[in-house]
């Protein structure tokens, strides 16, 4: 049996989100790190930076692995279609820039089965919801997303769907009746608007703050469970410079400098 050394991979911000598709063997994945530490200007390197800059790193991970190119390809052309190159730094449609190219449907279909039933990691989808409880819309957006939805009434199937999703539930239509009938005309009493009315105000910090946690517990993570940080903490205490470090561990020296400037040392 052929060892498959052809892999497709993506590249991902922190929180999650892909950003680069490619198609590689051997070493190809950590490749565009090294191309960004020497300066490429290529929007792909461009983003790197950027989030390393912010203190971050790139998540990566390999997708797809086959002993045949071809298929690779295809994966590739695919997983980018799938994406929207709009929304990725890849210069073009994948398969060495066969752009255009069409795909039979079987493996549009395999390929399209493969990547629904991929599942993010506990630490990609805790990352995930950080960044979405972060993130905030502007007044404008909200506004412009209200104005979106007047007037809208779900289509008969979309109410039909909400109906089943509600009944498997077990929420029978008797107890929506009844709930309804409750809260027909429900007024809050003014301390409860004055609560609601804070939380709202404080809504922000407490999402930042929910951030900060969870970047905190995944900086905790790193330091307990993986052997190399235990021994990147233990030389920065007795004081090995940061490049030997680096050498010993196989972390980045970027990383290492960042975490001796967090401990003070």
């Amino acid at each position: 049996m052929d060892v498959p050394r052809h892999y497709v991979y993506v590249l991902m911000r922190p929180d999650g989100r892909v950003f680069y598709v490619g198609k590689g063997s051997g070493d190809r994945i950590n490749q565009h790190e090294r191309e960004a530490e020497r300066g490429c200007a290529c929007h792909k390197c461009n983003i790197i930076r950027k989030v390393w800059r912010s203190g971050g790193e790139i998540q990566k991970e390999i997708v797809f692995r086959t002993s045949d190119e071809r298929e690779a390809l295809d994966y590739e052309i695919e997983l980018i279609r799938h994406y929207g190159r709009e929304n990725l730094a890849n210069l073009t449609d994948g398969g060495d820039g066969a752009s255009g190219r069409v795909m039979s449907e079987e493996g549009r279909r395999r390929i399209g089965e493969a990547t629904r039933n991929r599942k993010d990691s506990l630490l990609t989808r805790l990352k995930k919801s950080i960044a979405s409880a972060a993130r905030r819309h502007t007044d404008e957006t909200r506004e412009k997303i209200r104005q979106s939805h007047i007037g809208l009434r779900p289509s008969d199937e979309t109410r039909g769907t909400v109906g089943a999703a509600s009944r498997a539930r077990g929420i029978s239509p008797q107890a929506l009746d009844r709930a309804r009938e409750v809260n027909t005309g429900k007024k809050h009493r003014p301390e409860t608007i004055e609560r609601m009315r804070e939380r709202a105000q404080n809504r922000d910090a407490e999402w930042e703050a929910n951030r900060r946690a969870g970047q905190r517990a995944y900086n905790e993570q790193q330091r307990s469970d993986d052997p190399a940080y235990r021994l990147m903490f233990a030389l920065l205490r007795d004081g090995v410079h940061p490049n030997e470090i680096a050498a010993r561990t196989g972390i980045t020296v970027r990383t290492v400098y960042r975490w001796k400037k967090e401990l003070g040392l």
